[in-house]
């Protein structure tokens, strides 16, 4: 038999990840914490800093956050039903900053 031909023996097909199956449950949603530069408030655009304060909005578009100048002057409203709020973290977690002296 030459390479390529039909008649040539083939690997067995495999699929990926556990032959059983899907596991019997499945791990629940975990929220999702604010995190400084991943956060991004979705009236104004910007990135809030470690320790501002972000509001936690539930709409059209899934969940989206406001940033505390947006929901003070009420652009935050159109954004859907408030579900929460929270101080932005920095990547370690910490939800304030210390100076270096």
């Amino acid at each position: 038999m030459e390479h390529g031909s039909i008649d040539a023996p083939r690997p067995p097909l495999m699929r990926e990840g556990d032959p059983g199956g899907p596991p019997a449950v499945a791990p629940g949603p975990q929220p999702q914490r604010p995190i400084d530069g991943v956060v991004r408030c979705a009236s104004c655009h910007r990135y809030p800093l470690v320790g501002e304060q972000v509001t936690r909005h539930i709409g059209r578009h899934g969940e989206e956050w406001a940033c505390e100048t947006c929901e003070r002057e009420g652009r935050g409203r159109r954004l859907g039903a408030v579900t929460g709020g929270d101080r932005v973290r920095s990547l370690s977690g910490a939800a304030n900053v210390h100076r270096a002296v």
